[in-house]
């Protein structure tokens, strides 16, 4: 009888630490958190290079970089009507996070220091937590590539 009994107990302890084991690798579901409202909510940051410019959730799962000169018309087709307003869209739904490289090539290509102007304006936007808002700005208003037109003035 005693043997029978200590089987018993060795099988219920057997059971119960199978269980706890099985509930400890279940991982639990990730945090669900909201949306940001607007792109003034969006986090934004000078990454650890001292040149790029994060925005997004920092834990979201994907990553863009972009490599851009605000003069150029390409950029700014994918900024107005191409994938930006689908990457800005994942930012606030917090599924992607943008790097921003800035950079300013056609001014050495077509002449001027526009694009150089703008880097600098978007530098000293992310100062005041403005980049992405000042960043919509510079492409909604780009002038022709061939033109020098981002000035003190305007910037």
């Amino acid at each position: 009888m005693v043997r029978k009994g200590r089987r018993v107990v060795w099988c219920a302890v057997a059971v119960l630490a199978l269980a706890g084991c099985g509930r400890a690798e279940v991982p639990s579901p990730p945090k669900q958190r909201p949306p940001f409202e607007g792109v003034e909510d969006l986090p934004e940051k000078l990454g650890a290079d001292g040149t790029t410019i994060v925005v997004g959730d920092p834990d979201a799962q994907v990553e863009v970089h972009l490599y851009e000169d605000p003069r150029c018309p390409f950029c700014e087709q994918f900024e107005t009507s191409g994938g930006g307003p689908q990457l800005r869209k994942a930012m606030l739904d917090r599924t992607a996070t943008a790097q921003y490289t800035l950079a300013s090539f056609l001014d050495d290509r077509v002449g001027g220091n526009g694009s150089k102007k703008a880097v600098n304006a978007l530098r000293a936007a992310l100062k005041e937590g403005k980049f992405v808002e000042y960043h919509e700005v510079l492409y909604l208003n780009q002038p022709e590539e061939s033109v020098d037109g981002y000035t003190d003035a305007s910037c």
